[in-house]
């Protein structure tokens, strides 16, 4: 016990090291809800890429920000991307996040027409953009649209596949049943978690008829289509406590009717990330993510705001998505 207590004694809570944090321009900076029709761009409502955001170390210290999926972003309510140049800032806690679809009919965009509503709902905002206005939509079609893009395997990627087909197919025929499949693309981690969802992917490779599947066939399956189901006209948006609580307002008096009136497709929900993503509240006629997309943004949102504790398959899903 005496020992014990001098351990105790030798122990020296760790001091968090003092720094001259700075208050100034806290004031919020107010954006038109209609513009919520259009995809997310800083000039027009002031959300920037989750990859943009750095924090001042130093006026030697360039800030090193972290790539995480394409589809997260910040308000610069939350926080303003000029700070991490200029001054030290306290952080806060990530919240509140909007889950945040434009057009639902534009969630799978695959023909560019989301990039054509940037600035929709401010015209003021398009007119101030003047020239930039055509290559913000080139980037914007850069970034997002890169994730229809179809991809082959590598021969590592092909090997570890033909190895986990034959491990399924114990009978040695060569082909696996469509339940089978469904087990195999579980281990690939795919929203395939019934035979119809199999079916539904199959026939996106033209083999919605097949009952039995050859390897080529998985091959073919894997390497042209997106088994995560990324919907890249969804965007999550971390949002200070203020906008959380004003859109949560706004929703309160229109509910049961379109939350924009002249955009009825657009659709949003707040969620809480630190309790698995949980819905505060929604719109009408919003509908999550599939499993995958939701339980990624879920993962980074809780390591950005410095979650320490994770269970196995949260790590895994977590290093998917900043790799």
């Amino acid at each position: 016990q005496e020992q014990e207590q001098e351990q105790e004694q030798e122990r020296v809570p760790e001091a968090y090291k003092q720094r001259p944090y700075s208050r100034k321009k806290e004031q919020m900076k107010p954006w038109m809800l209609s513009t919520l029709a259009g995809p997310p761009v800083k000039k027009v409502q002031g959300f920037y890429p989750l990859s943009e955001f750095a924090v001042f170390k130093g006026l030697r210290q360039r800030p090193k920000p972290l790539i995480f999926n394409n589809d997260m972003f910040l308000s610069t309510n939350y926080y303003r991307r000029g700070w991490s140049l200029k001054a030290y800032r306290r952080l806060k806690n990530v919240i509140v996040v909007m889950d945040w679809v434009p057009d639902m009919d534009l969630l799978n965009d695959a023909t560019g027409e989301l990039k054509k509503r940037i600035g929709k709902g401010n015209a003021n905002a398009v007119k101030a953009m003047g020239v930039g206005f055509e290559k913000l939509a080139q980037a914007f079609d850069k970034q997002f649209g890169t994730r229809t893009k179809q991809r082959g395997l590598t021969p590592a990627q092909e090997a570890t596949l033909q190895r986990t087909f034959n491990l399924f197919d114990s009978a040695q025929t060569g082909t696996l049943s469509i339940k089978q499949l469904v087990e195999v693309l579980k281990t690939l981690d795919a929203v395939a978690d019934t035979e119809e969802d199999v079916a539904e992917l199959l026939k996106t490779v033209g083999r919605g008829h097949l009952t039995e599947v050859s390897f080529n066939d998985v091959k073919e399956l894997v390497s042209n289509t997106d088994l995560h189901m990324h919907q890249n006209g969804r965007f999550y948006v971390a949002l200070s406590l203020f906008e959380a609580e004003a859109l949560r307002g706004v929703m309160h008096m229109r509910q049961k009717k379109d939350f924009l009136p002249e955009d009825p497709k657009t659709a949003l929900a707040l969620i809480l990330p630190h309790h698995q993503g949980m819905v505060i509240d929604s719109t009408s006629g919003y509908k999550s993510a599939h499993r995958v997309q939701n339980e990624s943004q879920v993962q980074s949102w809780r390591f950005f705001d410095s979650t320490m504790m994770y269970q196995e398959k949260e790590i895994t899903t977590l290093l998917r998505a900043v790799q």
